[in-house]
């Protein structure tokens, strides 16, 4: 009963760091679009905001369509 407890724990860790990786990526280019250009603080809440709220939406989609049907 315990493996089966820690080899969800490690699939669950695993996923999540996948799910971190490919949205590094888009992250990353915006911030370096930040960085480089010069844009107003309008600008920069705008984009934050956005990345931020993306990147919540795409976490719990994958929690809720790839760690719920695993756990029933």
């Amino acid at each position: 009963m315990a493996t089966s407890n820690i080899h969800r724990i490690r699939f669950k860790k695993r996923i999540v760091r996948y799910a971190l990786l490919m949205v590094a990526g888009p992250v990353v280019t915006v911030l370096l679009l930040l960085f480089t250009g010069n844009f107003s603080a309008k600008v920069w809440v705008t984009s934050l905001t956005v990345v931020a709220v993306t990147v919540s939406v795409y976490y719990r989609w994958l929690l809720s369509s790839v760690f719920r049907p695993v756990q029933s």
